[in-house]
């Protein structure tokens, strides 16, 4: 099977490259991009792997300016608000945290 076949086959059966280039079901994808997107809309970021309300991570990154630039994201790329992130997933103003 070539790798176009391949790929072919796995878009018909459902599937998805997550963010490591994992063939995944594409509701276990949805599932991680609202979780993903539910924890912007409500103020948190990851750091180090943990999500925390932004405040608490720009004291961290305060506490640590080497690591601004690469977390700031100085690419040029427009910054997302929490309003913009809401509408995105379409959380109400009022919506409960993210498990």
């Amino acid at each position: 099977m070539t790798g176009y076949e391949r790929i072919e086959k796995n878009v018909i059966d459902g599937l998805v490259l997550d963010d490591s280039g994992r063939w995944v079901p594409l509701a276990q994808k949805l599932a991680q991009e609202r979780e993903f997107f539910g924890h912007l809309a409500h103020g948190e970021v990851l750091w180090e792997r943990q999500w925390m309300p932004i405040d608490k991570a720009k004291n961290r990154m305060a506490a640590s300016p080497g690591e601004t630039k690469k977390i700031s994201g100085e690419s040029g790329a427009p910054a997302l608000t929490v309003a913009d992130v809401k509408k995105i997933v379409g959380a109400p103003a009022n919506s409960a945290k993210p498990q």
